[in-house]
């Protein structure tokens, strides 16, 4: 790979096509910058380690993790991993409680899974800043201000077991990173709104478009006015490729293929692509 490629990996991911690989509701990233190695989420399990291993990928000396936000199926992983002192870029909200509602009425926890302090004991060595944060030319968004009212919060995700408190998810976090070929962004749920997140990207960065917009976008419950207008401001602030993976449901997935045509990529556990 030239010294001024970037590898990006799909580690874990809800779907893979490829023989021998594993696939789970969840997501995770690893990316190559030049000397840097660094982790976007860690799925919901020690999946992502079963395919960096069948993708001869080292996880034993990462530079930095980058954390979306505190749901199980992005942070559950950790654990898996050898700490080695590996700074751990955060919100501070990320290790607070979370539930939802499941569709036979039972009330499931779906925060994190382990504790900061069982983590710290682990190896690991906590950032944690509501701000933007960068490492080495990758930037964490910090908080997303939410200003298009189509995005609204979910109503599906609590502070609390009586689903009494609605969970805004102020720890929703992208990550970003400039490319020969231009801006690239990974998402991780965008709770927030995929919009609302790639503009603040954009007033945060300065430049007018994106390369490659990659991940989860949160529309898989949304409905067909909402994907059609998320379609049509993604239009408005221009990219060369998207990839809608994790979170975004069948319909948005297919109405992206359909609307965009060739800058619509598909990716799955076990790919890679150099930028």
């Amino acid at each position: 790979m030239p010294v001024d490629s970037v590898k990006i990996a799909i580690l874990a991911e809800n779907t893979t096509y490829k023989t021998h690989f594993y696939a789970e509701h969840g997501l995770s990233f690893y990316i190559e910058k030049g000397d840097t190695k660094i982790l976007f989420d860690t799925g919901q399990s020690d999946l992502f380690i079963k395919n960096a291993q069948l993708m001869d990928i080292q996880l034993k000396s990462l530079d930095a993790i980058f954390m979306s936000h505190g749901h199980y199926d992005h942070t559950g992983g950790l654990v898996a991993l050898p700490g080695n002192n590996t700074p751990i870029y955060a919100h501070p909200d990320i290790f607070i409680a979370r539930y939802t509602k499941k569709k036979d009425g039972t009330v499931k926890n779906i925060g994190i899974p382990v504790t900061k302090e069982r983590l710290e004991e682990h190896g690991f060595q906590f950032l944690l800043n509501k701000k933007a944060t960068s490492f080495k030319g990758f930037t964490l968004t910090g908080e997303i201000p939410r200003k298009y009212d189509f995005e609204v919060p979910s109503q599906r995700f609590y502070l609390d077991s009586e689903l009494k408190h609605i969970d805004s998810l102020l720890d929703d976090q992208s990550l970003y990173f400039n490319t020969k070929k231009g801006l690239v962004v990974l998402l991780g749920c965008c709770h927030t709104g995929i919009i609302n997140t790639l503009f603040h990207i954009l007033e945060q960065t300065k430049e007018r478009s994106f390369y490659w917009i990659i991940g989860g976008t949160h529309l898989i419950d949304a409905d067909a006015g909402k994907i059609k207008m998320t379609a049509c401001f993604l239009n408005k602030i221009g990219f060369k490729r998207i990839t809608p993976l994790h979170c975004s449901g069948i319909h948005a997935t297919a109405v992206f293929k359909n609307t965009f045509g060739d800058r619509f990529h598909h990716l799955s556990c076990g790919d890679i692509c150099c930028i």
